[in-house]
C-alpha cells in the first residue's frame, strides 16, 4: 500500500545506499571510458573499437551483477516475514500457565 493511500512506505525493501552508489559509479566510469576511447581513436582503428565495446560490455556486465546483489532481497520474499514459530511459542508459554490452572 502506497503513503498517500493511509499505509506505511516500507524503506527496507529500497536499493542500499551502497549499492546504489556503486551501480551509478560503475555505470558513469564506463560509460565515460566507453566515449573517451571512441572520441580519441580514428574512424578505422579496429583495434581501439574492439576495446570501446569491451569496456562498453564489462560495464553493463558488471552493473548487471551489483544490480542483482543489490536486490537479493526481493528473490527471497520468505525471508520478509517474521518468524511465526517464534512468536506461537511465546504464545503456548504466555497461555500455558493458564492451562496448568485448569
Amino acid at each position: 500500500m502506497l503513503p498517500q493511500h493511509g499505509g506505511t512506505p516500507n524503506y527496507r525493501l529500497r536499493l542500499s545506499t551502497p549499492v546504489v552508489t556503486m551501480l551509478t559509479l560503475v555505470l558513469v566510469a564506463g560509460f565515460l571510458l566507453t566515449l573517451s576511447i571512441t572520441w580519441n581513436t580514428d574512424a578505422g582503428d579496429l583495434h581501439a573499437r574492439q576495446l570501446s565495446r569491451l569496456v562498453g560490455i564489462i560495464t553493463l556486465v558488471l552493473a548487471i551483477f551489483i544490480l542483482i546483489i543489490g536486490t537479493e532481497r526481493w528473490w527471497h520474499s520468505y525471508l520478509w516475514k517474521k518468524d511465526k514459530s517464534r512468536r506461537d511459542r511465546h504464545r503456548r508459554h504466555k497461555n500455558g500457565s493458564r492451562r496448568s490452572s485448569r
